[in-house]
Parts: structure tokens; sequence; C-alpha cells
């Protein structure tokens, strides 16, 4: 077994048996523990895919591959909130943690028999003496990684405010009921998550065979679209008005997800594309994700405390202005890739 394969198959047990585990927590700390061990394994599971996705799928079809895999995350989604529910009902929540973790083992055997030994793409194989700090340094020193990182940091600020609290705000300010939002919200973003790794992919691989020139101009088109459309959103006096402006902010993010870890892939050159993966992932997560709610709850709060009648659609401004540089970023760091490539 492969090394790549390796981590795949470990991480998907070690979720899986966390989350199974989750479902005989006695307590707030058991429960916690279990989560955080989920989140271990499911750290490294998408960079191992990634590496796997390098090695074996030819350049002319990476962005595709990366899209296929990238739209199993609104897939799963749907389909666990489905079938999480479903069984919510009929065997409880902890029947329901257990059920899931022990469908993942069986995920990971399949995995671990059925993803082939030998790759399908004709590529060079490759050494690296490096270690781990070694690597992501001589990666982050690069200026056309760098750059890539900057805009995954960027996005990180842009995607995770919407996601926390675009359903809070269209209950607050438009006096949604949670079901409403959560229905208007969570389809829509699913249908748009399938549509954009989709469509996101299939433009990435257009834009290796048409050389390279710029190989995020799509997303940074896409981004631009959102900082103008979501403001507007954000003070639309209907509420579905508001849903319809939303729609590009929901389709960018998942758009540039080919984009961004393709072009990250052909940055760091072949043996580093798990690794490009988890950098850019770190990026996205570690700061603007976890900084920027925090920062939009602050802004809310001052401007309630303004007597402004739409506090958290202002704090949510912050937003479409991370959506902008998101886009800037997307087309400086492309035309680096891709000239970089050439």
């Amino acid at each position: 077994m492969g090394r790549a394969k390796q981590v795949l198959f470990w991480c998907v047990c070690i979720w899986s048996l966390m989350t199974g585990f989750g479902g005989f927590a006695n307590g707030f700390l058991l429960l916690a523990l279990s989560r955080v061990g989920v989140a271990l394994g499911g750290a490294g599971g998408t960079p191992a895919s990634h590496a796997l996705i390098g090695r074996r799928i030819p350049e002319s079809f990476r962005g595709r591959a990366l899209g296929l895999f990238s739209m199993g995350i609104p897939v799963g989604t749907v389909l666990g909130f489905a079938l999480g529910g479903w069984a919510n009902d009929h065997i409880g929540w902890r029947g329901a943690l257990i059920l899931a973790g022990g469908v993942g083992l069986v995920v990971a055997l399949l995995a671990g028999v059925f993803v082939p030994k030998t790759p399908l793409a004709i590529v060079r194989k490759v050494t690296i003496h490096e270690n781990f700090l070694q690597s992501s340094r001589r990666l982050l020193s690069d200026p056309n990684f760098l750059s890539l990182f900057i805009a995954a940091n960027l996005l990180g600020f842009a995607s995770g405010p919407f996601y926390a609290f675009t359903a809070a705000f269209l209950i607050r300010t438009h006096g949604l009921t949670p079901s409403q939002a959560g229905l208007s919200f969570v389809i829509l973003q699913g249908l748009m998550d399938i549509a954009g790794t989709v469509l996101g992919g299939r433009l990435f691989d257009r834009a290796i065979k048409s050389g390279k020139n710029n190989l995020l101009r799509y997303p940074g088109i896409a981004f631009c679209v959102a900082a103008v459309s979501t403001p507007v959103a954000l003070f639309a006096p209907d509420s579905r008005i508001a849903v319809i402006l939303l729609v590009p902010a929901m389709f960018s993010f998942p758009f540039v997800l080919p984009h961004a870890f393709g072009a990250g892939h052909l940055s760091a050159g072949e043996g580093r594309q798990g690794l490009a993966s988890a950098l850019l992932m770190l990026g996205s997560s570690l700061l603007g994700s976890s900084l920027s709610p925090v920062l939009v709850g602050v802004i809310s709060d001052m401007a309630r405390n303004a007597n402004i009648q739409n506090s958290l659609g202002t704090g949510l401004l912050l937003v479409p202005v991370f959506c902008l540089l998101t886009g800037i970023s997307c087309f400086i760091a492309g035309r680096r890739v891709g000239s970089y490539s050439n």
C-alpha cells in the first residue's frame, strides 16, 4: 500500500472510529474529544486524496478530478442531513453516530482494497529528502505559491462569516423562521456547491489547455461579481431578492476550489501535491475562518449599540470586502502560477 493510500486509509479509520465513539459518550468532555478526533482524521483525508489524484490523473484532466472530489462535500452533507435525520428518528442520535462510524469503516476498507497501486498517469518518480517543515518553508518561500497562500487566507475571511451568519441574517433581518432560512440557504448552497465544483474543474482544465495565461481568471471574475451583489443583498427590502443576490457568493466559494488546488499542485511540483493542498487548506481555515466571524460579531454589536436596524447586515459587509480582495488576489496568483508553469 502506497504512503498516500495508507494515510487516507488511516484518516478515514480515525474519523469513523471517533464518530462512532461519540455515540458512547456520557458527558460533554468525551463528546468534545470525539469531535476533536473526527477533525484530526478529517484534516488528513483531503491532502492524501489530492496526492493520489496528483499521481494518477494527467494534468489535462486534473481540474475535473479535483472538482468531482470536491463535489463529495456538498453531496455528503445533503445525504448526511437526510440519512442522519432518518437515523435519529428511528434509532436515536447515539445510534446514528455509531451507524455513521460503521459505514465509514466500511468505506475505509473499500478504499484500502480498491484504490489501485499503479498510477494511471505516467509520472516521474520523485524522491523528497526534506521533512515537513523544510518542504513547507520551501513552498511558502516561493513567490508563486505564496500568492496562492495569500489568496487562500483572504478566501477564509470571506467564507467564514458567510457560512456562519447568513441563515441568522435571514432570520433576524427578514423574519424568516429557522426552517425557512435553513431550507432556502442549505438547498441553494448545496446546488451551488455541486455546480461550482464541477464547472470549476472543467474551466480549470480549459485554462490549462489554453496555455495557462491566467489559471484563476474565472474565480477572480466570480468573486468580483459576488463583491457587488452581496452588499445589495444585505440591504435588500425583500427576502427573496436577498437570497437571489447571495447566489454569486454561494457559487464563488466552491467554484474556486478546483482552480486553487490545481494551481497549487502545479506550483508545488510532483511529489508535493498533498503538501500544497494541506497548506492551502491551513491558510483558508486557520486564521480567516476563525477570526472573521468574531470581527463580524464585533461590528454587528457596535452597529446595534449605535441603533442601526440591520446590525448583522452591517457586520456582514466584511464578506463583500474580502470577496473583492480574494478576486484581486486570484487574478494575481493565477497569472503568476500560469506564467511560471508555461
